[in-house]
């Protein structure tokens, strides 16, 4: 990924394109398989999650993003799920579900 694409990825998923975020990037997209032929489908769950109060995120504790929910009722957060899950069967990816607060890692594409 170039400098601009990654300013870019950053801009739209919220963050500032400053170093901190940019190394932090660059950490995920090493530590994530098949990065490249996600990202835009990244972008795409981003911007459909968005409106449900869910995005994905730079982790703070591991070098993956993050879908973070910040849902008001269980029929949203079955269905942020529900959406979820079809994009990762869609596209291929590995998810690390995290049920102490409800998130999933995005672990890269399965082979």
């Amino acid at each position: 990924m170039v400098q601009l694409e990654t300013d870019g990825f950053l801009i739209q998923l919220g963050y500032p394109a400053n170093q901190a975020n940019k190394e932090k990037l660059h950490k995920v997209i090493e530590n994530t398989e098949g990065f490249a032929s996600l990202e835009k489908h990244v972008i795409q769950l981003n911007d459909t999650l968005r409106a449900m109060h869910t995005y994905v995120t730079l982790s703070n504790n591991k070098n993956l993003l993050k879908i973070k929910k910040d849902v008001s009722s269980d029929e949203i957060e079955k269905s942020v799920d529900e959406i979820v899950q079809n994009w990762a069967q869609k596209y291929k990816v590995q998810l690390i579900y995290q049920p102490h607060n409800s998130s999933y890692y995005i672990g890269g594409r399965v082979q």
